[in-house]
């Protein structure tokens, strides 16, 4: 990203919704959009302060999804961060500008779609796909530095991540069901029992 960029987070109330608002406005975004599935979420997301605008998206197709795009970002997108997939990934592609780019991190809305190869074409756009993971196998050096980063800010007191629930070990499955609920916002910990 670069500084001043219009910047859309999808799932935008979960850890990782959370921590990329902050880590775009941190980074200089010029705007940050939050794209959540309810009202009450839209208020946590925008308690980061960076996400000054928000979208509900429960209850809108793709052309619902395109049409609160557009108004909440009439000069388009830079960059798209897209925790969703379902009927979100396709028009948040759709709003970024010429050589803008996405960045795929799951797929919360449960599908997985297809991405048309025209968008690409047409608007010389990027889309990469984001398995954090799989740097410890692939690129443990970048994994290393980034987590390096990411607690320097931590212990600045630039990122404060959320914590919305803590769950005893024992009894995991709970967490799992938080999660899988898309009840969560925030970060659900695990503690000792």
């Amino acid at each position: 990203m670069k500084p001043g960029e219009t910047v859309l987070v999808t799932a935008a109330a979960g850890g990782v919704g959370l921590a990329a608002i902050e880590l775009a406005s941190i980074m200089g975004a010029g705007k940050v959009i939050a794209a959540v599935g309810s009202e009450e979420k839209l208020k946590i997301a925008q308690s980061k302060g960076a996400a000054e605008v928000g979208i509900i998206y429960s209850g809108l197709d793709s052309k619902g999804a395109r049409a609160a795009i557009k108004a909440s970002a009439p000069k388009n997108l830079d960059v798209v961060i897209d925790m969703v997939g379902s009927h979100v990934l396709e028009p948040s592609l759709r709003s970024l500008n010429w050589g803008g780019r996405g960045v795929v991190i799951g797929f919360a809305g449960g599908d997985i779609p297809k991405i048309p190869s025209n968008i690409l074409l047409v608007k010389n756009i990027s889309v990469h796909g984001l398995f954090w993971g799989a740097h410890m196998v692939h690129d443990p050096k970048t994994l290393i530095n980034s987590a390096n980063k990411l607690v320097d800010w931590w212990l600045a007191g630039d990122i404060t991540p959320r914590i919305c629930e803590k769950v005893s070990l024992d009894k995991a499955n709970d967490a799992f069901e938080l999660l899988g609920s898309r009840k969560s916002t925030g970060k659900v910990v695990l503690v000792p029992p």
